[in-house]
């Protein structure tokens, strides 16, 4: 197959090929930006606009199957973890959705003092999150919360 495409380029007019070279001139002017960039900031800028070592970029990087570190849970996410059963319960409500709208009510009416519980346990979350990814990208593999490797397990 290989052959037959040679074939076909060594055949093609300069005309045909024009279009061709000129996107393996912008590839190379492309890769040489990004190689400037990661020496100087050590990422390089996404046609998107993102950081390639921005999280969602990594996982487009990644093969199939891995594991990664689940995102840090906002304060909101621990109150309202630890709160929706009782709310539920306490104020007799049917619908998931109900409890949930109560749920930002309550947690709107909350003080910063009563929140700062839940501020820390985000805190802790973010610094595990940022730990586990470090681990992950410097070995491959990052220790999970029950103390075994990321590539023991398998992604569901």
């Amino acid at each position: 197959m290989l052959k037959r495409v040679a074939e076909l380029w060594n055949s093609s007019s300069g005309k045909d090929k024009e279009k061709f070279n000129k996107m393996h001139e912008d590839d190379v002017k492309r890769y040489q930006e990004q190689l400037e960039q990661i020496d100087k900031h050590g990422y390089f800028v996404m046609k998107d606009g993102s950081k390639s070592t921005d999280e969602a970029n990594l996982k487009k990087q990644v093969p199939e199957g891995t594991i990664l570190p689940k995102k840090a849970l906002s304060a909101y996410s621990f109150f309202q973890s630890s709160q929706l059963k009782s709310i539920k319960e306490k104020e007799k409500l049917e619908t998931f959705g109900e409890v949930q709208k109560r749920s930002g009510e309550i947690w709107n009416a909350l003080s910063t003092q009563q929140k700062k519980p839940y501020e820390k346990l985000h805190q802790e979350d973010v610094e595990r999150f940022t730990r586990q990814m470090k681990e992950w990208k410097d070995n491959g593999f990052f220790t999970m919360d029950d103390g075994s490797k990321s590539t023991d397990h398998k992604k569901k």
